[in-house]
């Protein structure tokens, strides 16, 4: 195998051929640190998988990785090639295990769950049959594995019989705090590495140890602290001292947030601003927001948005739709973020096939609605500038990595352990290619301070309970139905859809108005989306379950009758997407056709619930 060019245009090093040119049968153990052609080993060894070893693509190789964002780049790589290795199954570890339950259990409990429980519920299958076609095993990123993940890839392992090439970077392990068991926590996914040693011992361990992503003094000296991080027993004292010292002493820092317009207009230098808390992300973009700095909001691991071009080139057809309609279709859309006909229509294929040139759109709005589609039909955020968690900018790379510095949040009590937030504070700028910055965050609202309950960030004034900021959610979106169709009786959902595809843009703010709330059995309340004035759909059953907790609902915090916020504001639009029913007729009932197809909003923001002096109280209702 000739050792090609990587993708910063040097060729495969020994270390990375050792690793590509492995027979098919072997099983691998690759530990990489940031920024050592990891990745593009990865494509390499797939590609000498199919070239040299006769692996089949589309039923021999399975790849996992933990995020969505991995899959992509890895099928991005392996698409930009020429050989068959652009057709090697990639999937996250929630898709691959909703694949397993659709195949054995199509109508099981597991339907309706999250991806955790998809997972959970996958563990007690036998795979056997399901994994006998495939030759080689792949799994990326295996330091993020913990819990039902972990379990997964030894059951996968156990089951498979078959050869397997596993990586990952114990120094990037940040995903402990996952781990239910306290005493289990400190050794995170060295629980799962040592049993793949116990379990295979022909295992073959691999360093990459030569550096491809450090340009310049300061990305050069996070990068030499990799091997510290990796010892038996790392010094982690003395290590985030080395990580605070560079980050105190060499990043330069950023004076204000309107330093960052000049960032947000590079695209040709991509910057991450990085945030320790999604909390933290919300109330950075809302401050880029109000000075009007284009930015996106880095999505969740789990987050699937399914792209809003396939019901705006899909929701005006009927039951079956041929290549060349597709085709025709395509050619007439102008619509931004369209991906090549052969792309999208291979994409939808995967999904949605009906004979050899054709989808059905019912089998295809079926899987939209049960969330059970490939990841390449999952819409990324991307823009010049990006504002992230830590944790959600895993497995990427950019030039520019600007690290908001909030100490308060470190150094918080029961927040701060030593080995994870110095692995978390290394993951943080071994992003950086080029350039590392500081700068301190957004001021929040005086008297205020963060409270987290449920998996919920809100605000709350002084040492009072009472929210007056709730994190908003793309799930805050009740998307069972289309817009106007349910709760809104005197909207017109046709109209809705038109305004959706031509007026509604990422980025636009929005706002939350009062339609109707009740303290009886389970207090919930509930509240139209608006974009300028016009309706463009309800918030969820769950998040007015979980607004109307917070809010004291339904206890005895209230004296008098239970007073409700009337607007929320701070609200944006994070993408317009497509959703599906398992029935077309809830598209025919609101005289959308029978495509079973449709858009609705995602938003999220750090939603304000105005003055306590402007909610209003007002009649219980029923829900119903």
């Amino acid at each position: 195998m000739s050792p090609p060019s990587d993708s910063h245009g040097s060729e495969l090093t020994q270390e990375q051929e050792q690793v590509a040119a492995a027979p098919a049968d072997s099983h691998l153990l690759v530990l990489a640190g940031a920024g050592t052609g990891k990745t593009h080993t990865l494509v390499e060894r797939l590609n000498h998988l199919v070239e040299s070893e006769g692996v089949r693509p589309g039923s021999g190789i399975l790849l996992l990785s933990f995020t969505r964002a991995a899959v992509g780049e890895i099928r991005d790589r392996l698409r930009a090639g020429s050989g068959e290795a652009a057709f090697v199954q990639t999937r996250t570890f929630d898709s691959f295990a909703t694949r397993v339950l659709n195949k054995l259990e199509p109508n099981g409990a597991w339907v309706g769950k999250d991806f955790e429980g998809r997972i959970k519920a996958a563990l007690q299958l036998d795979m056997r049959e399901s994994l006998d076609d495939y030759n080689h095993f792949c799994v990326d990123e295996i330091q993020d594995l913990v819990g039902p993940r972990a379990e997964l890839v030894k059951k996968i392992l156990d089951e498979a019989n078959c050869g397997f090439t596993l990586l990952g970077d114990p120094a990037q392990a940040i995903y402990n705090y996952l781990i239910d068991d306290n005493q289990q926590r400190p050794e995170g996914p060295e629980i799962l590495i040592r049993w793949i040693k116990e379990r295979f011992p022909q295992l073959e361990e691999h360093r990459l140890t030569g550096n491809h992503r450090a340009r310049t003094e300061i990305t050069r000296m996070v990068w030499d602290l990799w091997p510290r991080l990796v010892e038996d027993e790392p010094r982690w004292v003395l290590i985030r001292e080395d990580l605070d010292d560079i980050f105190r002493t060499h990043a330069e820092v950023i004076g204000s947030d309107t330093d960052l317009r000049e960032f947000a207009t590079d695209p040709e230098n991509r910057t991450a601003v990085l945030c320790r808390t999604n909390l933290d992300v919300l109330n950075q973009s809302a401050s880029l927001r109000r000075l009007r700095i284009p930015h996106v909001v880095a999505r969740a691991a789990a987050e699937r948005c399914v792209p809003k071009w396939i019901a705006v080139l899909l929701r005006d057809e009927e039951h079956l739709v041929a290549k060349t309609r597709f085709k025709a279709l395509h050619d007439q859309s102008s619509l931004e973020g369209l991906p090549p006909v052969e792309e999208a229509w291979r994409n939808l294929r995967a999904v949605a096939a009906d004979g050899p040139n054709q989808i059905r759109l019912s089998n295809l709005a079926q899987k939209i609605a049960r969330d059970f589609l490939p990841d390449s039909l999952s819409e990324t955020a991307s823009a010049p500038l990006v504002i992230s968690t830590i944790h959600r900018s895993k497995g990427r790379e950019f030039e520019r990595v600007v690290l908001v510095d909030d100490q308060d949040f470190y150094n918080a009590a029961g927040r701060f352990e030593m080995a994870e937030e110095t692995r978390i504070l290394f993951v943080a700028l071994s992003r950086a290619r080029d350039e590392i910055w500081q700068k301190d965050p957004p001021p929040l609202p005086q008297n205020e301070r963060r409270k987290k309950q449920q998996d919920r960030w809100t605000l709350v004034k002084g040492q009072g309970w009472l929210p007056t900021a709730v994190e908003i959610r793309p799930g805050d979106v009740d998307s069972q139905y289309p817009p106007g169709s349910d709760r809104a009786p005197d909207e017109d959902p046709v109209a809705i859809q038109r305004y959706l595809s031509d007026q509604v843009n990422v980025g636009d703010p929005v706002t939350l108005e009062f339609i109707s709330g009740t303290t009886r059995g389970t207090p919930c309340v509930y509240y139209r989306i608006t974009h300028d004035g016009q309706f463009i759909g309800i918030t969820s059953e769950r998040f007015g379950e979980d607004l109307a907790s917070r809010l004291g609902a339904g206890n005895n915090n209230w004296t008098r009758r239970m007073r409700w916020p009337m607007k929320i504001s701070g609200i944006h639009v994070d993408a317009v997407a497509t959703m599906g029913s398992g029935s077309e007729a809830v598209t025919a009932n609101a005289e959308l056709g029978r495509s079973g197809l449709w858009l609705y909003p995602r938003v999220i923001g750090l939603g304000h619930l105005g003055r306590l002096e402007d909610w209003e109280e007002a009649p219980r209702v029923q829900r119903g």
